[in-house]
C-alpha cells in the first residue's frame, strides 16, 4: 500500500507540474479551466461533507464498517458505517490530525448545523 500510494503522489505531482507549465508558457485555455476546476474541487470537497450527513441522516441506510477503518471511540459504533463514513474518510482523518479548534469547528458547528436541521 505504501509504494502505491507513492506512485500515486509521485504521479499527481507530475502532473500538476505540467498543468502549470501549460498554464504559465503556454497559456491555454484548457489548462486554466481545469487548474481552476481542481482547485474547486479541493475546496468543495470537504464543504459538501455537510449536505451529503444531512442526506444520509434522513434517506441513506447503514451498513457494515469498512476493515481497518473501523474506530476505537466509544462513540463510534465499528459495525454501523454510512456511505458518507466511506466517502469522507479521507477529511475525517484530516480533521481528527488537525488542532482541537478546527476540530471543534467541524464536528460542533458545521457538522452538527447539517445534521440537527
Amino acid at each position: 500500500m505504501a509504494i502505491a500510494l507513492a506512485i500515486f503522489g509521485v504521479g499527481f505531482a507530475a502532473f500538476c507540474v505540467w498543468l502549470t507549465v501549460r498554464i504559465v508558457n503556454r497559456r491555454e485555455r484548457w489548462a486554466k479551466r481545469i487548474g481552476l476546476g481542481l482547485c474547486a474541487l479541493v475546496v468543495l470537497y470537504p464543504l459538501s461533507s455537510g449536505p451529503a450527513r444531512w442526506l444520509n441522516s434522513r434517506f441513506l441506510p447503514v451498513g457494515p464498517a469498512p476493515i481497518g477503518l473501523a474506530s476505537d471511540e466509544a462513540d463510534d459504533d465499528p459495525d454501523t458505517w454510512s456511505l458518507c463514513d466511506y466517502v469522507y474518510a479521507p477529511v475525517e482523518l484530516v480533521v481528527d490530525r488537525s488542532p482541537d479548534w478546527l476540530q471543534s469547528l467541524y464536528y460542533n458547528r458545521y457538522i452538527a448545523w447539517w445534521v440537527t436541521r
